[in-house]
């Protein structure tokens, strides 16, 4: 009787486990899957090793993305994370990253008194403070108490402010009056062209396209060449600032999409026409209904092959992307690949003498074996 009894809770537990199973199986998996996945330290890291590190895992929905300006990070760098490092992500969890955008191009400065400097001092001013647009202008002077290349003014002046997108002049004094020809300026990097123009005190305006042409190339100038100009004179190079990013592309393929949807549309149209042909109407529902039956209940079966699939991964990776971890340490390294199935030997060059350059990320990888790995770290030792 007693066997009886166990053998009836046992059939009863076994339909209730079937009959959730199908009501919702695919939530028990997520929830074992996701709380096996255990959350590592992005901060500080490229994005980049985020996006991977959901793809490897299959949370790519899991992860959400934010971005704000930062003064201190550079852009594509993770700034914050939601859930910390160590934790596991449970179902239903979302992890927000915080990336940045690089710093706040409507950022305002106040433009200090250059009185005294020279350009290479204005000119690293403002590269400290990263404005994206000034230039450099130059005025004959016969004042023998003016210096060659001193400052003489700025627009706007000093104590007045200035976004580090808008664009700042600032004139210097020259004691050269000469002309000079222009040559074929399309042969030069924007480097060389703006070491030309700052050495023949010429002024140098750029304007930049998104172009074929390889970034920083010299698409066209004015004046043209084998003009004559004088000092102080205006150049205009316009600059490929490369190719731009496809995002557009994503807006015209939805669009096609949405066309054949309305081609489509008149095809119901033309089927009130033949209605006449209700007999193989009729048994067509009644044969399409099992059908689609079938692949109702056979769903959850692929489902469950595909995400078993990820699961199974025993062994040590057979490489590393080491660019992905500079300046971090061997815990988010093997944090990234995981350490159930794989054990790590980790080796630190953290001296004046193995790590010269005092460096922090991947020096070295190799996979011993199946199941065991060596990793080369380089540590900061000061």
């Amino acid at each position: 009787m007693i066997k009886a009894v166990k053998a009836l809770l046992f059939a009863c537990a076994c339909c209730a486990a079937v009959a959730g199973g199908a009501a919702g199986g695919s939530y028990y998996y997520s929830q074992t899957h996701e709380e096996s996945v255990q959350i590592p330290s992005f901060t500080g890291s490229k994005v980049s090793l985020v996006e991977d590190w959901a793809e490897k895992n299959g949370l790519e929905d899991a992860v959400r993305y934010t971005h704000e300006f930062s003064e201190e990070e550079e852009k594509d760098i993770v700034i914050a994370q939601s859930i910390p490092k160590g934790a596991y992500l449970k179902d239903g969890d979302v992890l927000k990253i915080t990336v940045s955008d690089g710093k706040d191009p409507d950022k305002e400065f106040e433009i200090i008194d250059f009185t005294g400097m020279k350009e290479e001092e204005i000119r690293a001013w403002f590269e400290e403070n990263e404005f994206a647009d000034f230039s450099f202008e130059y005025a004959v002077s016969e004042d023998d108490s003016v210096e060659e290349g001193m400052f003489v003014s700025s627009s706007p002046a000093a104590g007045q402010k200035a976004k580090r997108s808008e664009h700042v002049t600032v004139t210097l004094a020259t004691k050269k009056n000469e002309t000079i020809t222009i040559g074929d300026l399309n042969l030069l990097s924007l480097s060389a062209l703006e070491a030309w123009a700052s050495e023949h005190r010429l002024t140098l305006n750029t304007t930049w396209i998104y172009d074929s042409a390889a970034y920083g190339t010299i698409i066209s100038f004015s004046p043209g060449r084998g003009t004559e100009v004088r000092t102080g004179d205006v150049i205009t190079a316009v600059v490929s600032a490369g190719e731009k990013e496809e995002t557009a592309a994503v807006t015209p393929a939805a669009q096609p999409a949405s066309v054949p949807a309305q081609t489509a549309a008149p095809t119901p149209a033309a089927t009130p026409t033949p209605a006449p042909t209700p007999v193989p109407a009729t048994p067509a529902p009644e044969t399409t209904a099992p059908e689609t039956q079938i692949p109702e209940t056979e769903s959850p079966e692929p489902v469950i092959i595909e995400t078993e699939e990820p699961t199974p991964e025993p062994g040590c990776p057979v490489s590393i992307n080491a660019s992905m971890f500079t300046n971090r340490s061997a815990d988010d390294v093997i944090g990234f690949y995981g350490s159930a199935n794989c054990a790590w030997t980790v080796i630190s060059y953290n001296d004046s003498t193995t790590n010269p350059n005092n460096y922090a990320g991947v020096a070295g990888y190799t996979q011993t074996s199946y199941n065991t790995a060596t990793l080369t770290m380089y540590v900061r030792w000061q």
